[in-house]
C-alpha cells in the first residue's frame, strides 16, 4: 500500500513572510509597552524656569502682563547673586542688597517676605539662585510652603565697578511660584561713561538731595559713590516692574529720598 503524504501548507518561501509578521507583532508590542509606560508615569514639576529672551534685542524689559494678578500678594525675594567668585561682584552685592530690600519695598507692589542664604541653603541646597540653572524639582514647592508666597523674586548682579566711571548690572526675575511662569524680568547694564545715563542719575541724585547738599557735591556724589549710584540703577530697573489695580500697604518712605520723587514725577528724559 502506498502511503499519501499530504502537502506541506507552508514553502520554502513563506519563511520571510512569517519572520515579517513576527517583527510586526513586536513591534506593535514594543509600542504598547511604551505607552502604558508613559500613561504610568507621574508628571514631574518642571526642573527649569524659562530662559528670558526678551521679543525685540533692544528691550531689556518684559512684562507678561501689564498689570499684576490680584492673587499675588506675597513675594518671597531671594539673596542677591552673582556667577562665579569675583571680588568685585562679591562686594557689590554686599554694598546693595540692603539698598535692593528697601527700593523693592517702595514700590508697594507686593507684600516683601525675605529669604536668608542659610534658610535657603536648607531648603534648597545652596545659599543663592540666579534663576538661570537647573533648580530642585520642589524648589517653589518648598519656598510656597515655608513662606506662603505667591511668587520669587530672583536678583542677579551681572556687573559692578566701584571706581569712576562707575557702573552696575542687574538682572531680575519674577516668577508665579505656582505655574513658574515669568511675570517681570529686567536685563539691564547702568554706565556711567555714557552721558545719558549719567545724567538721569544726576536727575534722581538731585530729587532727594537738593535740600541737603550743594549741586557740585550731589554731582560728585553720583558720579563717585557705589551707593549713590546703585541706587539709582535699582530704582530705574523696578519702575519696570508691572502696575497693580490695588497698591500693597506698607510704611510711607521718607519724603527727601530720591526714588520717591522719581517713581511719583520722573523726568522726561528718563521715559
Amino acid at each position: 500500500m502506498r502511503r499519501v503524504v499530504s502537502p506541506s501548507k507552508t514553502g520554502p518561501f513563506d519563511a520571510p513572510r512569517r519572520r515579517l509578521k513576527a517583527a510586526g507583532w513586536t513591534v506593535v508590542g514594543l509600542v504598547a509597552c511604551l505607552a502604558l509606560g508613559v500613561d504610568a508615569e507621574p508628571p514631574r514639576q518642571p526642573a527649569t524656569i524659562p530662559m528670558f529672551l526678551p521679543g525685540d534685542p533692544s528691550d531689556n524689559t518684559y512684562q507678561a502682563t501689564p498689570v499684576l494678578p490680584a492673587e499675588l500678594r506675597r513675594v518671597a525675594v531671594l539673596p542677591a547673586a552673582w556667577e562665579g567668585s569675583k571680588s568685585d561682584l562679591a562686594s557689590g552685592g554686599e554694598t546693595l542688597e540692603p539698598l535692593l530690600r528697601a527700593e523693592l519695598a517702595k514700590t508697594r507692589r507686593f507684600e516683601l517676605v525675605g529669604v536668608a542664604p542659610q534658610d535657603l541653603r536648607g531648603l534648597t541646597g545652596r545659599l543663592s539662585w540666579t534663576g538661570e540653572e537647573t533648580l530642585p524639582l520642589d524648589f517653589f514647592d518648598s519656598l510656597r510652603r515655608v513662606y506662603g508666597c505667591d511668587a520669587v523674586l530672583f536678583f542677579q548682579l551681572t556687573l559692578y565697578q566701584a571706581y569712576a566711571p562707575l557702573s552696575v548690572g542687574w538682572r531680575m526675575k519674577l516668577v508665579d511660584a505656582r505655574t513658574h511662569q515669568i511675570l517681570w524680568a529686567v536685563d539691564e547694564v547702568f554706565d556711567a561713561e555714557q552721558p545719558a545715563v549719567l545724567n538721569q542719575a544726576r536727575q534722581f541724585q538731585a530729587a532727594g538731595a537738593w535740600s541737603l547738599l550743594r549741586d557740585s557735591d550731589s554731582d560728585w556724589q553720583t558720579e563717585n559713590s557705589p551707593r549713590v549710584f546703585g541706587r539709582y540703577a535699582l530704582a530705574k530697573s523696578l519702575s519696570t516692574l508691572p502696575n497693580r489695580k490695588d497698591m500693597i500697604k506698607v510704611s510711607a518712605p521718607i519724603a527727601d529720598e530720591p526714588s520717591k520723587r522719581w517713581l511719583n514725577n520722573k523726568p522726561k528724559s528718563a521715559n
